[in-house]
């Protein structure tokens, strides 16, 4: 949309939007039964400037973990390397999603979170687009030209756009800033 945003005038850009079947949603409840908050992450991304090191991630679960009832791992079979890495070391629940499910089933898994985190890919438009709180972490990509769009998508950018220099405290404290400001912390 920013591409495009001044053909569209003084107005509001619209908000995108994903609607899962029911059989999708069907299956967002199988899978994170229990109840509880869930985080949402999205370790991966198509170039590896884009990609915070999966150890941040760790990190970054450590410092939330009293915050969340577990973690949810979603992106395609790409990003299946990164997503063992987070799981075997994180201290919460996991659910490795990564390459497991259809777009849509992806879509209603990200409507049951609480909120998302993840790269500068395809996992943070589809968690905007459910309405779910997403905060998108920018290294070498633009963030007004590439950020999801909608009133809970926030994002991040790396000192000096080098994701290997952004820390987890870092990407707590605007994730909680984030997830108050839109209350769904």
């Amino acid at each position: 949309m920013g591409v495009i945003a001044s053909l569209h005038g003084a107005r509001p850009l619209p908000r995108a939007s994903v609607w899962p079947r029911p059989e999708d949603r069907a299956f967002a409840v199988r899978t994170l039964s229990g109840g509880g908050r869930w985080l949402g992450i999205g370790p991966g991304a198509h170039w590896p400037p884009k990609i915070w090191p999966p150890r941040r991630f760790v990190e970054l679960v450590a410092e939330l973990r009293s915050e969340f009832h577990g973690i949810v791992l979603l992106g395609d079979s790409t990003d299946a390397a990164p997503a063992r890495e987070i799981a075997a070391a994180a201290l919460l629940a996991c659910v490795d999603l990564c390459g497991r499910t259809s777009i849509l089933e992806a879509a209603a898994v990200l409507g049951r979170c609480a909120c998302f985190i993840g790269n500068d890919s395809g996992p943070g438009h589809l968690a905007a687009a459910v309405g779910t709180p997403t905060l998108t972490l920018f290294g070498p990509g633009d963030p007004a030209r590439y950020r999801p769009w909608g009133a809970g998508a926030a994002w991040l950018e790396a000192p000096g756009r080098d994701l290997d220099r952004l820390r987890a405290d870092t990407v707590a404290a605007k994730l909680r800033a984030h997830t108050a400001a839109t209350g769904s912390s």
